[in-house]
């Protein structure tokens, strides 16, 4: 902490696991005050952060591959909550399962692709032949040297309770 706070950082990037996020911003306010504007990657679970750290991770900046899984702007959120709706589920209305749902699209096409005998092999040589596509205005990519996917970047803060601001 003392080398951080030497530095005169302008932000801080936490790119660690919630519990560490969280034992940083703890122990960073106790002995300096609030850590210079800390960001984590999507990857680090900002739900999970908030349960650590509570309204100690208010603040934290939040790198997303997918957009607010709340939006009625971007068509893949409205598609990804429209199909929540009609299947009844009401939580987990996360950007990890917006993820979640591009993977299973991007795998259901891979699947079709493959025709009525598809295997390992003639599933990956699909996925490398899948080329640039786009999933309710989110683009992926994927061919034989990327393997990556969409190269959409949101940032998002945590909030007041724990909730997500983009």
């Amino acid at each position: 902490m003392a080398k951080l706070q030497g530095a005169r950082a302008q932000t801080t990037l936490l790119f660690t696991a919630p519990q560490s996020v969280a034992d940083i911003l703890t122990a960073h306010r106790s002995r300096h005050g609030p850590l210079p504007y800390p960001w984590i990657l999507s990857v680090t679970s900002a739900r999970q952060v908030f349960e650590k750290a509570g309204d100690l991770s208010r603040g934290v900046a939040v790198t997303q591959i997918m957009p607010n899984p709340a939006s009625r702007v971007v068509p893949l959120a409205r598609e990804f909550q429209d199909v929540l709706d009609k299947a009844g589920v009401s939580d987990n209305r996360t950007y990890e399962a917006v993820e979640g749902f591009v993977t299973a699209k991007v795998v259901v096409e891979g699947l079709l692709a493959c025709g009525a005998n598809p295997s390992r092999e003639l599933f990956i040589s699909k996925l490398e032949a899948f080329g640039k596509r786009e999933f309710g205005g989110l683009r992926v990519h994927y061919d034989r040297n990327r393997h990556s996917g969409p190269d959409y970047v949101e940032i998002a803060m945590i909030g007041n309770g724990g909730r997500i601001i983009s």
